[in-house]
């Protein structure tokens, strides 16, 4: 921040834990990864994974080439986006935008108030239970939609080209038309 070091390393560099010194409310929180090339070995996969713990209130903007996200229990916006991977979010209080190339979608408890939530995945089933929000966009090209327990104040739309949409209960749109495309 500003050329100064607002990090303090915790008692393993490797794996931390790492804590943020001198963060306010209102700071960003930036975690990049880069492989050195040096220690790339040829054929091989590594993983790492990241455990973010930050407060309850908060929005979350989450990106990632390769791999997962899971949200669980916040409250704020949350933006979220794996170019190959699956994205889960549980306990979610706020707008909600989720977009996968490649990957599932699962969603459970998510209150969106008035805000909008918009789900999309390229190639993977999305599957929705519990939830509730002004407008619902929910779009599979190739994935099937299930929902369980979904309300929209205003407009729903799913859409999939090579899938379907199923409903298990509960699902209710409670202002404007509701659009099923398959």
């Amino acid at each position: 921040e500003n050329g100064k070091q607002v990090a303090s390393i915790g008692p393993n560099p490797e794996i931390g834990p790492f804590y943020i010194e001198g963060a306010e409310p209102g700071d960003a929180l930036v975690v990049t990864f880069e492989q050195n090339p040096h220690q790339q070995a040829k054929n091989k996969l590594d993983t790492i994974d990241f455990v973010i713990t930050v407060p309850r209130v908060m929005p979350a903007t989450v990106k990632v080439q390769f791999g997962k996200i899971d949200l669980k229990g916040t409250e704020g916006d949350a933006d979220l986006e794996s170019a190959f991977g699956d994205i889960r979010v549980e306990n979610l209080k706020g707008a909600l935008t989720v977009n996968t190339q490649s990957g599932g979608v699962v969603t459970k408890s998510i209150s969106g108030g008035s805000g909008n939530i918009s789900l999309q995945s390229g190639f993977g089933n999305l599957t929705l239970e519990k939830m509730s929000s002004g407008d619902l966009h929910v779009e599979s090209e190739s994935g099937a939609i299930t929902l369980d327990d979904v309300r929209a104040a205003d407009e729903m739309e799913l859409f999939t080209k090579f899938g379907s949409v199923g409903f298990v209960e509960g699902v209710e749109r409670l202002g404007v038309e509701c659009v099923v495309r398959v």
